[in-house]
């Protein structure tokens, strides 16, 4: 609840002042310039604290005057300029800023809280109202501002609020637009007066068919309990009598406490007499006597109530929930590994696979009932089945996976198109074809749009005209889109870079339409983790648009996000138990700045540099022309990831990167995607060294340590020694503690290899070690010796008729290893003459080769 309460200990009266509360500082305001200008005008602003009063967990939302004294909704004295609230928030003496409503100008706020429960019915209301709308302090709600008058006293019921002038709450303001909304505060009374009446008005008493209120017979508290635990689900009433409801599947006690009351209900419709059983009962706590959230929990189930206890021999009705379950009873439901549990419902004629606490899933419950009934089941019957579902599945069901547009593995990979036919591709080493059905499930997630049906005989390079890219990086743009098809990851962060009127934003909606199509393409960036994940369970490749810079926390959730890792949050409304993020995922950043300023990112990156576009296609000629190569490009995708599954046992590489399975997926596939040998792995090298260069220059202490190490060959010391060269070569810097330097070295270390500094730690000392990495030698021009030849980097060297000495070396010509084998190809002894040693130990080439020649001819 955004909308904040006074009580009478915060009077405007009260002596407390600023430095008796130590302000939390919670940034919530997201931009003054996006407050509608009018509400900036008036003198009715107060800024506000969180406080914790005693005997309560969660924070409430204080207001303040400017000078830290308590502020009142009902004196004007206590309101300040917008200008002064603004002030006095960017100072960091307070958490946040909020309007007071007055009769003389009119303003209503209606709250939508927590819409994760309930988004598509929100979404409407904030149509229905077409005013501006912002997103509350929590993330997790929007208000929405109009003018016009509150036709009754009611102001909250559930996650619907309603608040004005009459209110004795102030309305928190964030300024956190909600995009596709007014900017402007419009005139609505009419829709005020309909949402009133639909979520707050109080409901009249069902009717029987003779127009009198349904009525159960009186009873004493034993006569209840008594039909209650007679009755079908006396079971069921039992527990939750004695206050075992963890084992029925509630998320929380509060659930158990509205399920509860919903049976006593149906037997008595007396809430004083409600309110007695259930004092009695195990289930009750301090809570139950809040009499805010206790007449909540009657007025809600009185006004669902839809049939009642009417006395009687009459066999005992079944509720509407029994009812649902008896619907449920041959549905196809199991357990993720992570505990989620799904069901498969047939929909257009295909069975799908979705959540059991999804809205769709309950939709398709609710219409199960009407299509049987012809009656409306209640919420809280949907409710109960969902949990009950989910009890039976994780008790007693299969445990499966579920995908996302990817599955498989390394035999077979299948990409769900996610189109009306419910087809899927599927894709081995012998090749690719489009099925009806896979070996996997899929889940399709709101949002996601269907991929075209691939066709043969296309080419990667018919990519070519849709994308900005330069011709040293298109082979990594082409291997991370088939990267992107990896059936277990890693999977790179594609950083797309380039000044404005570069086509960022397009070429990574182009990318995007080739993997994982779907509407919520150019998403802004998450502001936490759990946010981040939660995106990343919805989807397979996300992007993030027009980003400047990247916080330390989500530097470090991108990187587990793109490597594998796992983000454990309380359960909503538990206290003990935890929700377990797994993800992996690839994932585009766009932006004008470097991104990779974490050594550790940059590592994990790809970075294409997007030069300036002398001309570009209008969106009418660009967009039809790429959706008719689109299923050729998609047919070549799929040809070049046949060819990673066939080649990839095959492949091995000189040296190993960080994001070694993407590199080796890549070299497997570029047969057939018309690249030079070895061209990625040059662009990949190349790109990993800039990478590491941008990191350098962001990173203080491993800029500092490339500066000691321009005057001399090594360096030792332990940390203090360390950060006291640092400030002597720069005293202006702000240097860290030496107890913290080790952080810095090891997420620095990476980039500094890239420049040829290596640092170890010995354990027991905990002393540093810093040297230049001995250059490797570079190889003479063995191809115009007689006797040797030249063939894809290795020169070969025929001995007798059976033994082949062999040198390779790098791309730079720098030598990489030496080795002699059977002409057959297997290695002879121990395979190694000691060539590098020689060489390190001082001989000349000559005496190096003269040496290896002598080892080879000991066996021809």
């Amino acid at each position: 609840m955004e909308a904040e309460k006074e009580t009478a200990a915060q009077g405007a009266g009260g002596n407390e002042s600023a430095r008796d509360i130590i302000p939390q500082k919670r940034r919530t305001v997201a931009s003054f310039d996006n407050i509608p200008e009018e509400l900036r005008a008036l003198k009715q602003w107060v800024v506000w604290s969180y406080e914790t009063r005693p005997g309560e967990e969660k924070p409430t939302k204080v207001p303040k005057q400017t000078n830290g004294r308590n502020a009142s909704t009902d004196r004007p004295k206590t309101w300040a300029t917008f200008k002064a609230a603004a002030a006095a928030y960017s100072a960091g003496r307070f958490d946040g800023i909020g309007f007071c409503c007055s009769e003389e100008n009119g303003y209503v706020g209606v709250d939508l809280d927590k819409i994760d429960g309930w988004k598509d019915e929100a979404d409407a209301i904030i149509r229905s109202l077409d005013s501006y709308t912002e997103v509350s302090p929590s993330g997790n709600g929007y208000r929405v501002f109009v003018k016009g008058k509150k036709p009754g006293t009611r102001e909250r019921k559930g996650p619907f609020e309603m608040y004005d002038h009459t209110s004795t709450r102030f309305l928190t303001i964030t300024g956190n637009h909600l995009p596709g909304t007014p900017t402007t505060i419009e005139e609505r009374q009419e829709v005020v007066e309909k949402l009133y009446t639909d979520y707050l008005e109080a409901k009249k008493p069902a009717k029987t068919k003779k127009g009198a209120a349904k009525k159960s017979p009186e009873m004493t508290d034993d006569e209840v309990k008594s039909k209650a635990i007679q009755a079908g689900n006396g079971e069921k009433f039992t527990k939750l009598y004695r206050g075992e409801w963890e084992g029925l599947g509630y998320p929380s006690q509060s659930e158990a406490d509205l399920a509860f009351t919903g049976m006593l209900a149906f037997y008595t419709q007396d809430p004083e007499q409600i309110r007695r059983i259930f004092r009695e009962s195990g289930l009750y706590r301090d809570k139950w006597e809040r009499d805010e959230y206790r007449e909540e929990v009657i007025g809600k189930v009185l006004d669902t109530l839809t049939e009642v206890y009417t006395g009687g021999g009459a066999k005992e009705k079944k509720s509407q929930a029994e009812v649902l379950m008896e619907l449920t009873k041959d549905l196809d439901c199991f357990c993720t590994t992570e505990g989620v549990v799904y069901a498969n419902i047939p929909l257009e004629g295909k069975s799908v696979s979705v959540r059991v606490r999804s809205e769709q899933f309950k939709r398709w419950l609710r219409n199960q009932y009407y299509d049987t009934h012809k009656k409306i089941p209640g919420n809280q019957a949907v409710q109960d089945v969902v949990y009950q579902l989910e009890a039976r599945a994780s008790m007693a069901g299969p445990q499966e996976d579920v995908y996302i547009r990817v599955a498989g593995d390394f035999r077979t990979i299948y990409i769900d198109l996610a189109n009306e036919s419910g087809e899927v591709v599927e894709i081995t080493a012998a090749g690719w074809r489009v099925v009806q059905e896979a070996k996997a499930r899929f889940h399709k997630t709101q949002g996601m749009l269907p991929l075209p049906t691939p066709q043969r005989g296309g080419t990667i390079n018919e990519l070519r005209p849709f994308v900005n890219v330069t011709e040293e990086e298109w082979p990594l743009l082409v291997a991370y889109i088939i990267g992107c098809y990896h059936p277990k990851g890693p999977y790179p962060l594609l950083i797309l870079q380039g000044g404005q009127g570069s086509a960022k934003s397009t070429q990574t909606k182009v990318i995007q339409s080739l993997v994982d199509p779907t509407t919520a393409v150019l998403m802004s960036l998450p502001r936490s983790e759990k946010q981040l994940a939660i995106t990343a369970k919805n989807g397979w490749l996300i992007s993030f648009d027009n980003l400047s810079e990247l916080s330390p926390s989500i530097s470090d959730a991108l990187c587990r996000l793109s490597t594998g890792g796992a983000l454990t949050d309380r359960t909503l409304y538990t206290n003990d138990e935890q929700q377990i993020f797994a993800f992996k995922r690839p994932v585009i950043l766009n932006g004008i700045t470097d991104l990779a300023e974490r050594a550790d990112l940059g590592d994990r990156a790809v970075t294409i540099h997007a030069p300036e576009l002398k001309r570009r296609d209008d969106e009418a000629t660009f967009w039809p022309r790429f959706e008719e190569a689109q299923p050729r490009i998609l047919g070549a995708i799929f040809d070049a990831v046949s060819a990673a599954l066939r080649n990839l046992p095959s492949v091995r590489l000189a040296s190993t990167p960080r994001m070694a399975d993407f590199a080796k997926w890549a070299v497997a596939a570029e047969e057939t995607c018309g690249l030079k040998k070895d061209a990625f792995l040059k662009a990949y090298d190349v790109n990993r060294k800039d990478n590491a260069l941008v990191a350098l220059e962001h990173d203080s202490v491993g800029r500092g340590i490339v500066q000691i190490m321009k005057s001399r060959p090594a360096w030792d010391g332990n940390s203090e020694a360390l950060i006291k060269l640092l400030k002597d070569i720069n005293p202006e810097e702000r240097w860290p503690p030496a107890n913290k330097i080790k952080a810095h070295i090891d997420r620095c270390r990476p980039a500094l290899l890239h420049v040829g500094i290596e640092i170890e730690q010995e354990k027991r000392t905990r002393k540093y070690y810093i040297t230049k990495a001995a250059k490797k030698p570079t190889v003479p021009q063995l191809g115009e010796v007689p006797g040797w030849t030249l063939e894809n980097d290795h020169y070969n060297r025929v001995l007798g008729t059976n033994v082949v000495l062999s040198i390779e070396k790098e791309s730079d010509g720098t030598f990489l290893s030496c080795a002699a084998t059977w002409r057959e190809g297997c290695a002879i002894g121990e395979g190694r003459p000691r060539f590098m040693e020689f060489l390190a130990e001082g001989a000349t080439w000559a005496e190096a080769l003269r040496a290896a020649e002598e080892y080879a001819a000991r066996f021809v």
